[in-house]
């Protein structure tokens, strides 16, 4: 067998296996795409149709109480990665915040503590299936970070804007 010969199978092989996962992957829209967890699809929150369904419900929930304001919150938190968007988030975040943390609990339980709200970091894009439901008079963001955690944080009318005032962190 010559060498032109044996390069052509080992291309023919080669295109055998690689092919059909290329068309796997072509067939899923990019933006259902967004990560896989075990036998689901999550959808990324800044991906354009979840940011479009999300300002849709941030809206109703805020409902005449300045709903640009609690939007623009939201999804900095989520979906901003850079300077501009820490200080919009830091400039809406109460001094002193509230925050629950299961992650260690082996009964369910949780340990509240309260902690200075400089020391929030943004989300930075790592949220999938966010969820927003109202509560008391505020927002109550909850989202999961691809793995095995579930975060959230609320933010309430405060002073005619937005605060974050709690946090949420649990990890099965």
């Amino acid at each position: 067998m010559n060498s032109k010969s044996l390069a052509l199978k080992r291309s023919l092989l080669m295109l055998a296996i690689f092919l059909p996962s290329i068309s796997f992957a072509r067939n899923i829209p990019a933006d259902v795409a967004s990560f896989y967890q075990k036998d689901e699809i999550l959808k990324n929150a800044c991906k354009a149709s979840e940011l479009k369904r999300l300002r849709k419900e941030v809206f109703s929930r805020a409902k005449d109480n300045k709903p640009e304001i609690a939007w623009n919150l939201i999804r900095q938190m989520l979906c901003g990665d850079d300077i501009a968007a820490y200080r919009y988030v830091m400039a809406h975040t109460k001094d002193a915040i509230s925050t629950e943390d299961s992650t260690d609990s082996q009964d369910g339980s949780s340990v509240k503590t309260e902690i200075h709200g400089a020391s929030l970091s943004l989300v930075r894009q790592m949220a999938w299936d966010v969820s927003v439901v109202e509560t008391n008079g505020g927002i109550r963001v909850m989202y999961d970070d691809g793995g095995v955690c579930v975060g959230g944080f609320d933010i309430q009318p405060e002073h005619n804007s937005w605060q974050i005032v709690a946090t949420s962190w649990s990890c099965d």
